[in-house]
């Protein structure tokens, strides 16, 4: 190979490479003004997608596209969306409403067709996203200091308080901590090829980011933590062959989460004005459970009378607002809430159709995980069905981005996939 060729060769795969960790990287990187880290993402994202493309022409892979399965199924989610406007109820929508849902048209595409990303590049892009979270956090933990001095109000490490210090949702902040910490625990304790984390700092960090988890005081997600902690536990003491150890390391978990719920007093409150009941008013706009029955029945009153296609992805928040007015749900109408739940919102957007393909994507991905031991994979899609009980997860960027990007890449190149994958060839 002549020296020119392999310098464009090398040149490529690292425009490639940079590309694939800064969409990782920058959906967490934040400005004051949410919008420009979006663009910022978007960026990266155009980066990674133009690379990927010169990647894939380059190998002679795109006829791959093609031949997948779910990349089929995601075409076809966004296809239905597109043709709500023909019935939207608002006449119709622009092409920016449309814009966010081609993540689903691309990103898929651009994961089936290029050539399988090493192991250990994989490997850089989670631990790239693990080191972004923990900076971002650390953070909003110093800029919340500086303002507790200030005002004195303990509030600011807190929920929204704490994750805005970033211009981040404490959902999804919360959600990414979830994350690092399942990729830190599998790395460190269950990935069969070389170790790119040691036990000690995939503890350690675990710990910290629990932590924030905490701290961020999102319900949802603590108890998703809790239930992917017992299962990891369980799983590693079964794979070392001590479960007494597991057991233990379990009860100690749960004592350290309740220590933790007595002494942090905004959680605590939290906790406690969670009450199954029905929202009468601004003393329950921090009732979750409350304030989504309101969200959840004005959905579903909505879906009955159009279940079929749905109101369109611009009628469908028009017309979520009028039930809003109608019941004097004052919180709603005023920060503009969507259903908070990605089924209802899907079904109301698109129809029984639309949630049909929309689950169909989602379930097939579970049970690629499952069927190909693809470990990294079936806990983020199990992840993601559960995030999306209690938010609208694909209409927010930060949402749809993180999930379906780390969704789209365990589900073609998963570490853990090429290693069963070469076990079988060595068989």
């Amino acid at each position: 190979m002549k020296k020119n060729e392999i310098l464009f060769s090398f040149n490529r795969k690292f425009i490639f490479y940079t590309g694939l960790v800064a969409s990782a990287v920058t959906l967490l990187i934040s400005m004051p003004n949410e919008d420009n880290s979006s663009i910022l993402n978007s960026w990266a994202l155009v980066l990674f997608s133009i690379s990927a493309f010169i990647e894939a022409v380059h190998s002679g892979a795109i006829k791959k596209i093609f031949s997948s399965r779910w990349w089929m199924l995601s075409f076809l989610f966004f296809l239905w969306l597109a043709l709500t406007y023909f019935w939207d109820s608002s006449g119709g929508y622009s092409i920016k409403e449309l814009e966010r849902y081609a993540l689903f048209l691309i990103i898929p595409a651009i994961m089936a067709a290029i050539p399988r990303i090493p192991a250990k590049k994989v490997i850089w892009t989670c631990l790239a996203f693990v080191l972004s979270t923990t900076i971002v956090t650390i953070i909003c933990l110093i800029k919340s200091l500086l303002e507790y001095r200030l005002t004195g109000d303990y509030r600011v490490f807190y929920y929204h308080y704490l994750s805005q210090q970033m211009g981040i949702s404490a959902i999804y902040l919360s959600d990414y901590c979830v994350a690092a910490i399942t990729w830190l625990l599998y790395f460190a304790f269950v990935y069969q090829g070389t170790q790119p984390v040691k036990k000690g700092l995939a503890i350690v960090s675990s710990i910290y980011l629990s932590f924030i988890v905490f701290l961020l005081s999102s319900k949802m997600v603590i108890f998703i933590l809790f239930v992917l902690l017992v299962y990891f536990v369980l799983y590693i003491g079964f794979l070392k062959k001590k479960i007494w150890i597991s057991v233990v390391i379990i009860l100690s978990v749960l004592i350290a989460g309740l220590v933790a719920l007595r002494q942090l007093p905004y959680l605590r409150w939290r906790m406690s004005v969670t009450k199954i009941e029905k929202y009468s008013g601004g003393k329950d706009d921090q009732n979750g459970l409350a304030i989504r029955s309101v969200m959840w029945t004005s959905a579903m009153e909505l879906i009955h009378q159009r279940p079929i296609g749905g109101y369109g992805i611009r009628g469908a928040n028009i017309e979520l607002q009028k039930k809003y007015n109608e019941k004097n749900f004052e919180i709603g109408l005023a920060e503009k809430f969507n259903c908070h739940n990605q089924y209802l919102e899907t079904t109301l957007k698109s129809g029984i159709i639309g949630l049909l393909i929309f689950l169909s994507i989602l379930i097939s991905a579970l049970i690629t995980g499952i069927r190909q031991k693809n470990f990294l994979l079936a806990v983020l899609v199990i992840h993601y069905l559960c995030t999306s009980v209690v938010e609208s997860t694909i209409e927010v960027q930060r949402g749809l981005a993180f999930f379906f990007f780390f969704i789209s890449l365990f589900y073609y190149h998963s570490p853990d996939r090429i290693k069963n994958e070469e076990k079988i060839l060595l068989q």
